[in-house]
């Protein structure tokens, strides 16, 4: 289906004849419209098989008899995201965990073993579901609620922030436990569903979602290129990469046969037609410990330093104020102005005191990995006034 959507695109380039285009959109019309690619037919929760086929067939043949069976879709996996289908899937589970992970298996029980842990290369390849929403919308289609909507940005959000190392690597959560673990394949499956969960015509989960995406890919290549060949790996892998990263034992044999899989699908991000990154590269760690997913009162405090001042009550007068502690960047720099750090800046605690950050720490006992303490910044040293109270 890729394959003929792509050549459809480059027809100029390629002289595609007239009647050969026509045949690609018919292909694409009839398989948008056999039994399997109609709702309520779908493999399990995987989403994105469907919505792949839905839009080539828009897109090619301008089919819009398949903006119904999109939106439902997605309605569907709206409404059964955090509740059971015992209709579809009798003694089932949700198709996320209550984190908004990513579930393998809903026809089973949310306590059978492959459930247990959120599936991240499926649920970022079923998040690429997401990537056709404003082109369907143009094209005719009602929007979904804002209750759906809100649900499956929540997802989206889930993915980008918890499902990715700032490398362009996954966090490896999955349903299958270690088999497929540091799959090279898997990897690379997985950049290709968040990138186009996060193109221009996506239902985006962050207000800076393509520049992450585009900041992980470029990451994620980076180091697979720099892992996966080497001069010498031909006398020990043979002419292609190893399928697993970092000797990493390969736990899922008989779905990794084909060495060419994974290199071909890190080629795709730069080379497909009609698909490049989106987006502009941000320094992703930065932002993240900026905006730390989750913790309004980590944001709350942020916002109180960002005014560089902040209410005393033990002052005489009701509603005066001092100055407040500099906020910091990450490298100690004090930030100009009234403490508002320009876009993109890391930010963190550093004038904040001791009490403050005593707090902090309190209520933040185990940052994320993503993250780390380093977030909170180190503990700084007791600062007294003149009068020498603290």
């Amino acid at each position: 289906m890729r394959s003929l959507t792509a050549a459809w695109r480059a027809r100029s380039v390629i002289g595609l004849p007239d009647e050969d285009q026509a045949r690609i959109g018919q292909v694409l019309v009839e398989l948008a419209g056999s039994p399997f690619y109609t709702f309520p037919r779908a493999a399990l929760n995987q989403i994105n098989w469907h919505a792949e086929v839905y839009a080539a067939a828009l897109e090619v043949a301008g089919d819009k008899s398949v903006l119904d069976d999109y939106r439902a879709q997605l309605q569907w996996f709206a409404q059964y995201a955090h509740k059971a289908d015992e209709k579809r899937f009798p003694g089932g589970s949700p198709l996320l965990t209550s984190g908004g992970g990513f579930r393998y298996l809903p026809n089973r029980a949310r306590n059978a073993q492959l459930n247990q842990t959120e599936t991240t290369e499926y649920g970022n390849l079923a998040l690429g579901s997401l990537g056709f929403y404003q082109a369907f919308v143009r094209a005719g289609m009602p929007r979904l609620s804002a209750a759906d909507e809100k649900v499956l940005r929540e997802w989206s959000r889930h993915m980008l922030l918890g499902s990715w190392t700032q490398a362009g690597y996954p966090n490896w959560d999955t349903g299958l436990g270690t088999k497929r673990r540091h799959l090279r394949q898997y990897w690379a499956w997985s950049l290709d569903g968040l990138m186009t969960a996060s193109g221009p015509d996506a239902l985006l989960g962050y207000p800076k979602q393509r520049q992450y995406a585009r900041s992980i890919a470029e990451h994620g290549i980076a180091l697979y290129l720099a892992t996966a060949w080497s001069p010498d790996m031909g006398l020990v892998d043979g002419p292609l990469p190893a399928k697993t990263s970092f000797d990493a034992p390969n736990g899922f044999t008989s779905g990794s046969g084909n060495e060419l899989i994974g290199p071909l699908r890190f080629a795709l991000p730069r080379r497909e037609p009609g698909r490049p990154l989106p987006g502009r590269p941000v320094d992703r760690a930065a932002e993240l410990v900026r905006a730390r997913p989750g913790d309004r009162a980590l944001r709350a405090e942020h916002e109180r330093l960002q005014l560089g001042r902040r209410a005393d009550p033990r002052r005489a007068g009701a509603g005066r104020a001092r100055a407040g502690p500099p906020l910091r960047r990450a490298d100690a720099r004090p930030v100009t102005g009234l403490g508002r750090p320009r876009p993109g800046e890391p930010w963190a605690l550093r004038g904040a005191g001791r009490r403050r950050q005593d707090r902090l720490r309190a209520r933040h006992p185990d940052p994320p990995d993503h993250v780390g303490r380093a977030a909170l910044g180190p503990r700084a040293p007791t600062r007294r006034s003149p009068s020498g109270a603290r």
